[in-house]
């Protein structure tokens, strides 16, 4: 082999190695990202960050009305209403002002109620 050939191989393999260099390094930034993301995840119990703040906002609200009897003990019928008129009350804060969040999140725990007696049965 002569010398040109043997330097254009070279510089072939040169090329063909630092463009494999830059993948894996690519591919190490993904792997990187990937694992942030799990841990953050994990730290919310595997949960979204936007659904772990929200459903921390009605475990707040369920237990400042832990002084209430227990919604365990009412009838789907009765959820569904109370479902249904914390929407209405939402809708009405949305159109006139007031704290949406906080009826959102109203909303949010009469669903869950709902679901979690349509589950246990």
């Amino acid at each position: 082999m002569d010398m040109d050939k043997a330097f254009d191989l070279l510089q072939k393999k040169e090329k063909e190695t630092t463009k494999n260099y830059l993948d894996l390094l690519e591919e190490n930034a993904k792997l990187k990202k990937g694992v942030e993301e799990l841990k953050e995840m994990k730290g919310n119990h595997g949960l979204r960050p936007e659904l772990a703040t929200f459903a921390e906002a009605m475990e707040t609200k369920l237990k400042k009305n832990d002084y209430k009897p227990s919604w365990k003990d009412e009838s789907l019928d009765y959820l569904l209403e109370r479902l249904i008129e914390e929407a209405g009350e939402l809708y009405s804060t949305v159109k006139i002002g007031g704290d949406m969040a906080d009826e959102a999140v109203d909303v949010a725990n009469y669903a869950m109620m709902v679901y979690t007696y349509i589950e246990g049965k």
